[in-house]
Order: structure tokens, then C-alpha cells, then sequence
């Protein structure tokens, strides 16, 4: 019994298949459809003939993801050091000196400020940030916003100053321009 319904089922589902079609139309700009239905210049195809389906990238659509600005819809950071000035010197023993920085617009959330002196990641975060004890001599700082995963959205140009600090160690040789100091006269005594 269970052959005889098999077979029935076979019989009749076979010229439900071969009635099965795949139409195929090429369009004027040279894409390639195809469907179940019959269409104007749709050419009839067997479902055993017909090739797979490829999805191709189509002209008018951009597959590429969208960057980070794009996501955000935020305008870009526009970071600057605004003390000290680029190639300022700079006077103080103590070695201590004050970084001011300027971001707009505002920090979005999850982005943090992250100073660099000589090229070398400080701890210290914000817009205004007090050094001490920086050695005497010249330097470069560098102002930049990060995420929360240290990636850098945006940067400062980079800005020297010259830190000077009194030496209490005189120079080894005096500088061959200057003339000693003159000695005063010292009265001759009185021939007697």
C-alpha cells in the first residue's frame, strides 16, 4: 500500500514540475532578471538550466560602510594649542608651565583629551593642564581627542616652546666676545 501511494504521488506531482518555468529578460542597461512569471521579451527557461543567482553590486548603490563621522552626523573636532605660542619662549627656575588647549565643538560623549609632550603620552586630561619640573630646553606638545578606545579623532598641530631656566653651574668659558671687567686704579703713593 505504501508503494501504491508513493507512486500515485510521483505520478501526479511530475507534470506539476514539468509545467515549472524560469524566465529570463535582459534589460536595456544590460541587468539581468529572472523570474517565475512571463513578461514582454521574457525568454522561457527549464529550472534545471537556469544558472545560480549571483547578486553583483548595482551602480547606483554604495556598499561601502559608513565611517564614523557618517554614523555620528556630528561636525568635526577642530582641536588647538592655544598656550604656549608656537616657538615661545618661556622664563621660569622652577621648570613649571601651563598647557591650554581649545576643542570645538564640545566633547561628545565618550571622548576624552589626551596631551603629548615630546611625543610622550602625559597623564594629565582637560583643556588646561599644569607641568613642574619640566627640564630646560626645547619642546613640542601636541593636543588630541580620543574614544574610549584610544583611537584619535582628532589633533593639534604640533607646537614648540623653549623652556629657560637659570643655571647655577657658571659656563666652563666665558664667551670669547666679552672683555673682562676694568680693575679701578689704585692711587700711586707720593714720591718723597
Amino acid at each position: 500500500m505504501r508503494n501504491l501511494c508513493l507512486m500515485l504521488l510521483l505520478v501526479f506531482a511530475l507534470p506539476v514540475a514539468a509545467d515549472d518555468k524560469i524566465y529570463k529578460k535582459v534589460n536595456p542597461d544590460g541587468s539581468v532578471e529572472y523570474s517565475d512569471q512571463p513578461s514582454e521579451g521574457a525568454e522561457a527557461m527549464s529550472p534545471r538550466g537556469a544558472p545560480a543567482t549571483r547578486f553583483e553590486k548595482s551602480p547606483d548603490i554604495n556598499f561601502e560602510p559608513p565611517t564614523r563621522r557618517d554614523r555620528e552626523d556630528t561636525p568635526p573636532y577642530e582641536v588647538a594649542v592655544t598656550s604656549p605660542a608656537n616657538d615661545e619662549s618661556i622664563r621660569n627656575n622652577a621648570g613649571n608651565i601651563t598647557l591650554q588647549g581649545n576643542v570645538t565643538p564640545g566633547l561628545r560623549s565618550g571622548h576624552t583629551l589626551r596631551w603629548s609632550l615630546d611625543g610622550e603620552r602625559l597623564d594629565e586630561e582637560g583643556v588646561a593642564v599644569s607641568l613642574s619640573n619640566v627640564d630646560r630646553g626645547t619642546h613640542t606638545v601636541k593636543l588630541e581627542v580620543v574614544d574610549g578606545d584610544g583611537e584619535v579623532l582628532a589633533s593639534s598641530s604640533s607646537v614648540t616652546f623653549h623652556l629657560l631656566r637659570h643655571s647655577r653651574i657658571p659656563p666652563a668659558n666665558p664667551a670669547p666676545n666679552m672683555t673682562p671687567p676694568k680693575q679701578p686704579a689704585i692711587p700711586s703713593a707720593p714720591s718723597p
